[in-house]
């Protein structure tokens, strides 16, 4: 298409620095799934702006960390593939944290980088941004820093100004009103992952897997979700399933709300808690998880 442009661009940092917040608030969609807990994306989490003359690709990535076992393994290398396979990288990060482990990532990168400082409607005295910006631009790899917040939806206009300007001309990767390359399926498994997120405590949302194992949809009536929650052991089974199942049908409850906002239609859902020991730590299982 003449005069088209279109490429993709990775959203990248250290986790909770409000990532998948600003993708939501870049598509006015709530795309991704969002927690007040970090590592919450797990996925490379695939979103599309579109206009009349451009195409926008971004992609979410798991927040950067050191990882402690494989399954962090295999999301830092879903961040590195996403930065070398792209055509603009965008680093977030929080205006009074350091990102040595981030600026790792970036590396060599010919590609244009801009950072986003975000959570700037946190900063009391606006004045302590500027030597915050100063301190960034003196590594003279950035180019261009923006001051955002993604919560308050604060300079994102110029957000995408700039990433239009670095856009290169290319074709339409994807039909026309394409918002995602993801399945209902997975937006399913993500929202009931994320409602564990803010029904449990400590660590047991990261050792839940999802599996949905079976979707009906139905012409009368509700659609049938049969979802499968693997956790590690025995202790997090009775924990996740509450006394008396009550804090799963809490868990069933909201995550039962979410989806129907999401897919426009009641739900029966029917969340199951099996064990599968270490499966963070196995290859094999990780992969039959979608990772």
């Amino acid at each position: 298409m003449k005069n088209f442009k279109s490429g993709y661009i990775s959203i990248i940092g250290k986790p909770n620095v409000g990532k998948s917040t600003l993708l939501n608030a870049i598509l006015e969609f709530n795309l991704s799934s969002v927690s007040h807990k970090p590592q919450m994306t797990r996925h490379r989490i695939l979103g599309i702006l579109e206009g009349t003359d451009y195409q926008m690709i971004f992609i979410d990535t798991p927040g950067i960390l050191k990882p402690r076992y494989t399954l962090q393994t295999i999301m830092m290398n879903e961040v590195k593939k996403s930065v070398f396979d792209n055509d603009i990288t965008i680093l977030v990060i929080e205006p009074k944290e350091s990102d040595d482990i981030a600026l790792a990532y970036i590396k060599n990168i010919k590609n244009p980088i801009i950072l986003c400082i975000n959570k700037i409607d946190k900063v009391k005295e606006k004045k302590e941004l500027l030597p915050i910006v100063e301190k960034w631009n003196e590594l003279n790899i950035f180019n261009n820093i923006i001051l955002i917040s993604a919560l308050k939806e604060i300079n994102l206009d110029e957000l995408k100004t700039k990433i239009l300007n670095y856009l290169p001309y290319g074709p339409l990767y994807f039909d026309k009103g394409t918002v995602t390359d993801r399945t209902e399926r997975f937006y399913i498994t993500e929202i009931i992952r994320e409602s564990a997120y803010r029904v449990y405590n400590q660590e047991i949302p990261y050792t839940i897997a999802v599996v949905v194992d079976e979707y009906k949809e139905r012409a009368q009536g509700k659609y049938y979700i049969k979802a499968f929650l693997y956790v590690e052991q025995l202790s997090q089974k009775q924990i996740v399933i509450g006394k008396g199942g009550s804090t799963i049908k809490i868990l069933g409850s909201f995550s039962r709300e979410k989806i129907e906002k999401f897919i426009n239609h009641k739900v029966y859902l029917e969340l199951i808690v099996k064990i599968m020991p270490k499966w963070r730590k196995k290859i094999d299982k990780i992969q039959k998880f979608g990772y």
